[in-house]
C-alpha cells in the first residue's frame, strides 16, 4: 500500500503519540493493581492506534486506501468511549462493576458499528456519500454521514457523559486535599471530548488532522504522576471511603508517595 508521508508539524504531533501512548500503557500495566491503571493500559494503546491510522489516512494516495485507514481508526473510535467510562468506574473504586456481564453489553453498539462500517458500500448507513476532498492542504475523505453514524455518536457521547458524571461525583465526594487526581481525570475526559465534538460539528474551523487521540493522551497522562510502590498505601484503600470523619487517620497514614499521585503530606494543625 503506497503512501507518501511528508513530515509536517501535524504529522509529527501524531507520530509523537506512539512512544508516549505505548510508554503510558506499559507504565499503567505495571501499576495495574491501582484504581484506573488496568483500564488506562488499554486506553493509551487505543489512542495510539487512532493517531497512527490518522497518519495513514492522510498519507494514503487514493480514496480507497484512505477509507481502509479510516475504517481501522474506528476500532479505537468506537471502543474509547467504553474505555473512558470503565476508567472512571475503576478509578472511583468500583472495580466490581467492570465484570464481563456489565462491560460486554456496552460493546454491542461499537461492534455493530464496525460491521456496518466495513459493509457500508452495501447500505450507506455510516457514510451516505464519500469523495476525495482536495480543497485543503491535504487530500482527505469527504463524506456525509448516514443515520447509524449519528446513533453511534449519540451513544458514544452518552457513555462519555456518564464517565464525566461518575468522575465529578468522585471528585465532589473526595476531601479537598485528595482531589488533584480525580480532577485530572475529569479534565482528561473533557479535553478530548470537546475537541472531537468540534471536529465533527464544526469541521470548517478545525485543522485537517483529528487530534482527538493526542488530546486523550494529554488528558490522561497526568494520572500516573508518581512511582508505582505497592508497599505504600494505595489510593484505592481510601478512594470512595474517605470522609471527613476519617480525615485525621488518613492524614497520619498517607505520608508516603502513592502509585498514582506524587505525595500526600500531613496538613498543618
Amino acid at each position: 500500500m503506497h503512501m507518501h508521508i511528508e513530515l509536517t508539524p501535524g504529522i509529527a504531533l501524531l507520530l509523537a503519540t506512539a512512544p508516549i501512548g505505548l510508554g503510558l500503557g506499559w507504565y499503567a500495566w505495571r501499576c495495574r493493581s491501582l484504581p484506573g491503571a488496568l483500564i488506562l493500559a488499554a486506553v493509551a494503546p487505543l489512542a495510539t492506534l487512532w493517531a497512527l491510522t490518522s497518519i495513514g489516512e492522510v498519507s494514503a494516495s487514493t480514496l480507497e486506501r484512505k477509507l481502509v485507514w479510516a475504517n481501522i481508526q474506528y476500532v479505537a473510535i468506537t471502543l474509547l468511549p467504553v474505555g473512558l467510562l470503565a476508567l472512571s468506574i475503576d478509578y472511583s473504586g468500583r472495580r466490581p462493576w467492570l465484570s464481563p456481564k456489565h462491560i460486554l453489553p456496552l460493546c454491542l453498539v461499537p461492534m455493530v458499528t464496525l460491521v456496518l462500517l466495513w459493509t457500508d458500500p452495501l447500505h450507506h448507513l455510516m457514510r451516505s456519500t464519500v469523495w476525495l476532498d482536495t480543497t485543503g492542504a491535504y487530500a482527505t475523505v469527504g463524506r456525509t454521514f448516514g443515520p447509524w453514524f449519528w446513533f453511534h455518536s449519540a451513544y458514544s457521547y452518552a457513555l462519555i457523559a456518564a464517565a464525566l458524571g461518575i468522575t465529578l461525583a468522585t471528585t465532589m465526594s473526595t476531601p479537598y486535599f485528595y482531589r488533584r487526581q480525580p480532577l485530572a481525570l475529569l479534565v482528561g475526559i473533557i479535553i478530548p471530548s470537546t475537541w472531537n465534538a468540534a471536529f465533527i460539528f464544526a469541521p470548517s474551523v478545525m485543522p485537517a488532522f483529528d487530534f482527538t487521540p493526542v488530546a486523550i493522551l494529554v488528558g490522561v497522562s497526568s494520572l500516573p504522576g508518581g512511582s508505582c510502590r505497592s508497599a505504600s498505601s494505595t489510593w484505592s484503600r481510601w478512594q470512595g471511603t474517605l470522609s471527613w470523619k476519617t480525615w485525621p487517620t488518613a492524614c497520619s497514614y498517607l505520608t508516603k508517595p502513592t502509585g498514582w499521585s506524587t505525595s500526600i503530606a500531613r496538613p498543618r494543625s
